[in-house]
């Protein structure tokens, strides 16, 4: 079979040219040069976002509560990044230490509401018993303190009999 030929040079160059080309032009982008850089991305960003959410507080998971009543010794404004109020407890419970000296027991709590750290503050200086509402988290994000208690009010204790 004898291919078409035209007297014209132009025309034989212009068809030589269509037969050999495909009928769909390769496509300048390749999908799998993309899809492997969009998936290590994407990757990357929800390892960060996992990351970043117990510190934003997202996992905040209540445990248990109960109360706790004894002297407020110490209330304090800790934290870097994130401000919170830490304080601690006298429980006044003394226990054996492991060379026979007694040990008094101490409850280690955060605060997360301001008005409650004032009245901490308050028993603090005032030095009287008090009995405290606390919630225990599991999972607890560093701007809500850095204990996994939340004192979240303080109940008066009664006067104590002498």
């Amino acid at each position: 079979m004898e291919s078409f030929q035209a007297a014209d040079p132009f025309i034989n160059q212009t068809i030589k040219h269509m037969s050999n080309r495909n009928t769909y032009p390769k496509s300048k982008i390749d999908l799998g040069e993309i899809a492997i850089p969009l998936i290590v991305i994407g990757l990357i960003l929800s390892m960060i976002a996992f990351l970043l959410i117990p510190v934003f507080g997202g996992l905040n998971i209540n445990f248990s509560e109960g109360q706790r009543t004894g002297r407020i010794y110490k209330v304090s404004t800790k934290g870097l990044f994130f401000k919170t109020h830490e304080g601690e407890l006298s429980l006044q419970l003394t226990t054996r230490g492991s060379e026979g000296g007694l040990v008094n027991q101490i409850f280690y709590f955060s605060v997360s509401d301001p008005k409650v750290a004032l009245e901490l503050e308050a028993a603090a200086i005032e030095s009287k018993p008090v009995t405290v509402h606390y919630r225990q988290y599991l999972l607890r994000g560093y701007r809500y303190g850095s204990t996994g208690y939340d004192v979240d009010r303080v109940i008066a204790s009664p006067p104590a009999v002498r």
